[in-house]
């Protein structure tokens, strides 16, 4: 019994530190529609964990809030997030906007992680699954917001957890663990909460009172690039840390899409030694392009080009042990390297020259056979 309660115990512990304030609520729009409830109501989350696998989370919303309100929360209905690849590895940064029950006119969801904005249907089977057999998913005046992981049910393993417009003894609230905001506020109707993000860090998301209040019409509303100038602020600066830490990922990963990097790139090695690209270890390409700054070596063929002869050729292989132009093995085990596009340019040169030697050997092959008739 001691065992299989240690095991719970270190499995909860598990779910709470892997996913421990990797993804906030950061944005709550109550559309006020009570038929059907929770028509056109928007929750906004915010990444800010580099390829989150939100595969499973739980995103709840408890009923039974009200100002006056100081004993708890009921159980609510919530959605997951199914056990699909697109949730696997979500990048910092990502602001993903879930829509309950939309009626925008002409709505098309955005399923496109690579800008960093994904925007939602909530019944859309492909992505969530609805559980309302506690209550319906309805955001009102007086509400509370939880991103957890673990099952539906209660409030352990919570990642993210907002409550607006209650006061601070609701006993729900107060014995939630981990990171929480909560503030006086309402949620008002036909109007969004947001926070102020005063610090730019994630301490912004574990405050009280700490958001602004507004109504507005949600088909104006930006969804996606954060709301006020701390909160877009700190939007910007997590997507600034994704193309950091993109550099600095470990294990296996699927690249899709275009990639562009300022800096230089580094494979098996910590050092580039000032390349665009450094590769410790082999290299396979089915084509490699060099494009070079200067000249291709055709001058070889030109009349006026000096062809050394073959004597001062023997002389100079004699003295140096390598042929003229071409860098020695002394040269090339002090330099650690050789240039591929240079390297074949000298190659080229050297058979050009190869092939205007073999001319005029057989001109003179073909005048001794000629004198020989």
């Amino acid at each position: 019994m001691k065992s299989k309660f240690f095991l719970t115990l270190l499995a909860s512990l598990c779910l709470s530190v892997g996913y421990a304030q990797s993804v906030v609520i950061n944005k709550i729009y109550n559309s006020g529609v009570t038929s059907p409830q929770g028509q056109d109501d928007v929750v906004e989350l915010l990444v800010t964990q580099d390829h989150l696998d939100m595969r499973n989370l739980i995103l709840k919303d408890f009923s039974g809030g009200s100002a006056a309100n100081t004993t708890s929360f009921s159980e609510g209905a919530y959605f997951k997030f199914k056990d699909v690849p697109f949730w696997r590895s979500l990048r910092i940064g990502t602001v993903i906007v879930l829509r309950r029950l939309t009626t925008l006119p002409n709505y098309q969801q955005d399923t496109d992680p690579l800008d960093k904005v994904l925007d939602l249907a909530l019944e859309t089977g492909d992505y969530f699954e609805y559980n309302n057999s506690g209550g319906i998913f309805n955001i009102t005046n007086y509400d509370m917001l939880m991103i957890k992981s673990g099952n539906g049910t209660g409030t352990a393993n919570a990642i993210h957890t907002v409550a607006c417009g209650i006061n601070d003894d609701n006993a729900t609230f107060e014995a939630i663990s981990g990171p929480k905001m909560r503030t006086n506020k309402i949620v008002p109707t036909s109007g969004f909460l947001y926070p102020m993000n005063t610090s730019l860090t994630l301490a912004d998301f574990s405050t009280e009172n700490a958001w602004y209040s507004t109504t507005g019409n949600p088909i104006a509303l930006t969804w996606g690039t954060g709301s006020g100038t701390g909160n877009v602020a700190f939007v910007n600066y997590l997507r600034s840390l994704g193309d950091y830490n993109y550099m600095h990922r470990s294990g296996d990963e699927e690249i899709a899409g275009n990639k562009s990097f300022s800096g230089n790139i580094s494979i098996g090695t910590t050092d580039s030694k000032g390349y665009k690209l450094a590769i410790a270890g082999n290299m396979i390409a089915e084509e490699i392009k060099v494009k070079l700054q200067g000249t291709w070596p055709d001058y070889v063929f030109h009349k006026d080009y000096q062809l050394p002869s073959l004597t001062e050729l023997e002389q100079f292989i004699g003295e140096n042990n390598h042929l003229p132009g071409v860098p020695s093995e002394k040269e090339v085990k002090e330099a650690g390297n050789i240039s591929l596009g240079e390297m074949n340019k000298i190659l080229l040169k050297k058979i050009e020259e190869l092939t205007l030697y073999v001319i005029e050997q057989q001109k003179v092959i073909n005048k001794i056979l000629e004198n020989k008739k």
